[in-house]
C-alpha cells in the first residue's frame, strides 16, 4: 500500500507545526546523482538516529529527489523517501553505515 500526498512547501512547513523535542539525525550514507543540462536526479541511501552517537540507526531509507535549474538556481521537483523493507535491505553501495557522505 503507498499513500502519495502532494503539498506546497508552505503546507509542508504548516504540517509539521512545532519542532520535536527529539531531533531525528540523518546521514547520506552513498549517494548517486545523474544530471542531463538542467536536469538533475539524486538517490540517497539515508540513516536515521535520535542520538547521533548510536552505533545502529533507528531507520534506514531512501531518498529520490528530482531537480529542475531555473533562473534562481536549482528548485525541487519532487522527494520520494521510502523505508527499508524487512527482509529486502537497502544496499549500500560503497557507503559505510554510520560514515556520512559529503
Amino acid at each position: 500500500f503507498m499513500q502519495v500526498r502532494g503539498w506546497s512547501a508552505e503546507a509542508f512547513i504548516a504540517a509539521i507545526g512545532k519542532p520535536s523535542p527529539r531531533a531525528l539525525h540523518e546521514c547520506e550514507i552513498h549517494r548517486a546523482l545523474r544530471r542531463y543540462a538542467g536536469h538533475a536526479e539524486v538517490h540517497s541511501v539515508i540513516e536515521s538516529r535520535r542520538d547521533p552517537a548510536q552505533a545502529a540507526p533507528d531507520h534506514v531509507g531512501v531518498n529520490s529527489t528530482q531537480w529542475q535549474l531555473g533562473p534562481k538556481g536549482w528548485q525541487l521537483l519532487s522527494l520520494h523517501y521510502a523505508l527499508e523493507l524487512p527482509g529486502t535491505p537497502l544496499p549500500e553501495n560503497g557507503g559505510q553505515s554510520g560514515k556520512c557522505v559529503g
